[in-house]
């Protein structure tokens, strides 16, 4: 979103190779859903190496050094190496802060980053504080001439993962609220935006927490479909499935599951570092308690699907 205005010809070249190395890791990523199981191994070693050259390096400002180091971040988090992810982003956050961009728009797009690693380790004093900032900082910049439009998305953002942490606090007025704010102020862009179907995904999961089966059907419903390959909006979505076997609505907690987990959606997820797969084995200890052994082992070919290769010879067909 922030473009770099001048790289330093000295810098050019690490630069370059940085961003070429990065995007083979995404393309292989993308091509190979085994690589998370290998992911400790060579490339990330070889990604470390490039992206500790430009560290310390005078002439670098707050995007090259954010650049160089959020990517990576986010390539710990997706493997399950949150506190290498809150590390490189606390990291970069500082470089910030150091140059005189600490309260810059990309800072607060770092912070949040930061919170999010924070959230998974919990630390959840510090995701608050992080997340506050980072809309605090958003909020400065909307005042001025030319603001891009696109922090909009970012604000909302915030707010979002904001209110999902008072959820899982427990705060759920204070969540609500929260998600209230987000979307007016997604609804401040212009045309469709990414984050206002996670917004509504998240408040339906709050709903769902709060056994307002109606509301969270309604607000899934507002989110535009009932399925995504999103590892968060489908987790959602087996939040409701949890709350309707508690209450005893066995068929619908499976129509929620065969709704959210299409088979291009399995395909996407298999693999995954995400929490798809324990949440349905979740599903099939609650319908076991409730004596349903048959949809418990209906959910747990869900998730073995979900959590194995889907390459394998061994596929398991559950359409």
């Amino acid at each position: 979103m922030y473009a770099i205005d001048r790289v330093p010809k000295r810098l050019l070249l690490p630069s370059l190779l940085i961003g070429a190395v990065l995007l083979m890791v995404w393309t292989i990523c993308k091509l190979n859903p085994r690589l998370p199981k290998i992911a400790s191994s060579e490339i990330l070693d070889q990604v470390d190496d490039l992206v500790w050259i430009a560290r310390g390096r005078p002439g670098l400002d707050d995007k090259v050094i954010g650049l160089n180091k959020a990517p990576l971040g986010d390539y710990y988090a997706k493997v399950g190496q949150f506190e290498q992810s809150r590390l490189l982003y606390r990291e970069a956050i500082r470089d910030c802060q150091a140059m005189g961009s600490g309260r810059s728009p990309y800072a607060a797009t770092l912070m949040r980053g930061m919170a999010r690693d924070s959230m998974a380790l919990g630390n959840d004093w510090q995701a608050e504080r992080l997340l506050k900032d980072a809309i605090a900082i958003h909020g400065e910049h909307g005042d001025y001439v030319g603001y891009d439009e696109a922090d909009y998305e970012e604000t909302a953002s915030d707010m979002c993962l904001l209110a999902t942490l008072y959820r899982k606090q427990a705060k759920y007025n204070e969540s609500q609220e929260m998600y209230r704010k987000a979307l007016e102020t997604a609804a401040a862009l212009q045309g469709a935006t990414a984050v206002e179907p996670t917004i509504l995904y998240e408040l339906a999961s709050l709903k769902a927490t709060q056994r307002d089966f109606d509301q969270a059907r309604r607000y899934y419903k507002m989110a535009g479909t009932e399925t995504s390959n999103d590892p968060n909006a489908v987790m959602a979505q087996i939040t409701l499935a949890h709350a309707y076997i508690l209450k005893g609505r066995f068929a619908d907690a499976q129509d929620v599951v065969r709704n959210c987990l299409t088979e291009s959606a399995v395909r996407d997820l298999a693999g995954q570092h995400c929490l798809v797969g324990p949440g349905l084995n979740t599903c099939a200890e609650l319908l076991e308690k409730a004596g349903q052994s048959e949809e418990a082992a209906r959910f747990r070919a869900y998730a073995k699907q979900v959590e194995g290769d889907w390459h394998a010879p061994e596929k398991i067909e559950i359409w």
